[in-house]
């Protein structure tokens, strides 16, 4: 995992910026499991440097900032309705009993304060199921980490953990700017033009009258996929000289490892620090490269090195699956999830970081970073 340090920013959005979910169903592929050994939550850390912000670093001003631009993301105050029974996806609405305090979390790193100790707590953080009561993120602002020798004196972190499917990670780096700035002054939020209003929860005969007529148009809505099904059958008959070539790995046929076992709650989570120009400049040394394949070739590498240390290097390649984002320029800005799934051969097998290079099968809107 990659972690980004975003020195020398306080809590404010962008100028402009402005994030709206619309309160519909979810669209496919974005499940809601009820295996607690599967939340489907993801997390971003950050890191601060507050020696250079106009305002003093404190808990309240941060709760204050986040306060202000609640309005700017429908789904910071959001919660699930779940149809009883599975009968229909789950549908968003106002939380009536939204309480913020709940949300924001203010927690120190123990002593020494240094990365283990850090990651340690992220992964316990990350290891609880987010309550689908409520809306599906919560907030820490991580103090304590003196011990960290690349962090200045002072330094203090956010880790946001948010449910798969409020967001994807497009719109995710788009809620992130929106709750922070580039520059230590910061800007004006404008007031909402709107007040707030939450929503009752609807009971069990309302969510089944709306089961009902969701059915019933059902077969109208498939008429508008017509179109998409065709454009992607076009493109997929394109692709088989590629494909005879080179086969896509196909699912669930990777190799015995240490890791294909049955998962616990529990998570483990640790990073490194990268360079993202020197990240591209890889890129441009290889024809038709992204950033995302040069990332996955880094963790292709590092798994090697796992698996070497415990003696179990397999002979295949390993297959993984990677979730991207395929919005277009049309689609950004509402924050909602719009992803599909990449399968990418990776091959910690080979000791030659080119020959580890993955081969990601790309659906005809992936984008390219």
């Amino acid at each position: 995992m990659v972690r980004c340090r975003h020195p020398r920013a306080r809590v404010a959005p962008r100028e402009g910026d402005r994030i709206d979910a619309p309160a519909q169903w979810f669209g496919p592929g974005v499940p809601l499991p009820r295996n607690p050994n599967s939340p489907m939550h993801i997390a971003g850390l950050c890191f601060y440097d507050p020696s250079t912000a106009t305002v003093p670093f404190s808990f309240e001003a941060i709760r204050s900032g986040v306060e202000q631009r609640l309005h700017l993301a429908r789904t910071f105050r959001q919660r699930l309705v779940e149809v009883p029974f599975s009968l229909d996806r789950a549908y968003w609405i106002e939380d009536p009993d939204f309480d913020l305090d709940y949300h924001l979390r203010h927690v120190a790193v123990p002593s020494p304060g240094d990365w283990r100790s850090l990651v340690t707590m992220c992964s316990r953080i990350l290891s609880h199921p987010l309550d689908r009561t409520r809306p599906l993120w919560e907030f820490y602002v991580i103090e304590g980490l003196d011990g960290i020798d690349w962090l200045p004196k002072g330094a203090f972190a956010t880790l946001i953990k948010i449910h798969h499917a409020a967001i994807d990670g497009v719109s995710g780096n788009d809620i992130l700017f929106a709750l922070t700035d580039l520059t230590p002054e910061g800007r004006n939020i404008e007031p909402p033009r709107k007040r707030w209003v939450p929503e009752r929860v609807p009971s069990t005969v309302q969510l089944l009258l709306r089961t009902a007529a969701t059915g019933i148009a059902a077969p109208f809505k498939l008429l508008e996929l017509v179109p998409r099904v065709a454009s992607t059958v076009i493109t997929s008959v394109a692709r088989l000289p590629q494909y005879r070539e080179d086969p896509p790995p196909a699912p669930f046929q990777a190799p015995k490892t240490p890791l294909n076992v049955p998962i616990s709650p529990q998570r483990v989570w640790d990073g490194t620090v990268l360079s993202l120009e020197a990240v591209k400049r890889v890129r441009k040394a290889v024809e038709g490269a992204t950033v995302n394949d040069v990332i996955l070739t880094i963790c292709a590498g590092a798994l090697r090195r796992w698996l070497q240390k415990r003696d179990a290097l397999p002979e295949k390649s390993l297959i993984a699956f990677a979730p991207i984002s395929v919005r277009n320029e049309a689609e950004k800005g509402p924050w909602a999830t719009r992803s599909r799934a990449c399968w990418s051969r990776s091959r910690p097998t080979s000791p030659i970081p080119w020959r580890a290079w993955p081969r990601c099968t790309r659906t005809p809107r992936s984008p390219r970073a």
